[in-house]
């Protein structure tokens, strides 16, 4: 069975720390590939720091770029409005039945899993694989995941990932106070940032 892993998310702009627990998935459960999923319109951040969608979805192809094993769809902004996961993942599994598919989120995120929703229905059609990092406690995580796995009768699993401070908010207050992101992002992204004139204010 075909193993992909599923990264959603704004990517407003995607930085190392996204292309990094991708390559953790990747190695560590075997994964034959990464699909980045930009949303339109994600239903809980505010609009006012997004970017177009369409840059972000360049940026994300830029950042991709020259790994066979990453690869990226323009469907959640295809579709406009507000991008949900189930819908994303009830679709996906209906195109490849037999794809094994295991959808990447921070550890943060699942605290506040059952308020996505139709949380149910995203565990019907994939495994989580909830990225964690080494600052956080991982007993807590550890029984978090237990917990959801008892609750919704499905899968979550915990992906070690190495520390890091990236954050897609810090890019944007960087760049709003002039400083420089180098080593934060992708080269090409760097400079798609810069010639955009995004982040600004």
């Amino acid at each position: 069975m075909k193993k992909t892993g599923i990264m959603g998310g704004s990517f407003n702009p995607i930085h190392f720390g996204h292309l990094e627990i991708a390559e953790c998935a990747l190695k560590e459960y075997a994964l034959e590939e990464i699909l980045f999923i930009p949303n339109s319109c994600p239903p809980h951040k505010s609009s006012a720091e997004m970017a177009d969608a369409h840059m972000r979805l360049e940026m994300v192809n830029l950042a991709i770029q020259g790994n066979l094993r990453f690869s990226c769809s323009d469907r959640e902004i295809k579709k406009g409005g507000l991008s949900f996961t189930y819908e994303t993942m009830t679709e996906l599994k209906e195109e490849e039945p037999d794809t094994e598919f295991y959808f990447l989120m921070g550890a943060d995120s699942l605290k506040d899993f059952r308020k996505w929703k139709n949380a149910k229905i995203i565990t019907e059609k994939c495994k989580i694989l909830a990225a964690m990092r080494d600052e956080m406690d991982d007993r807590d995580v550890m029984r978090l995941a237990k917990e959801l796995s008892a609750e919704y009768q499905a899968e979550f699993f915990l992906l070690k990932i190495p520390p890091t401070n990236i954050s897609s908010t810090q890019i944007r207050e960087n760049i709003r106070q002039g400083q420089s992101i180098s080593g934060l992002v992708p080269a090409e992204v760097e400079t798609y940032i810069q010639k955009h004139h995004l982040y600004r204010g």
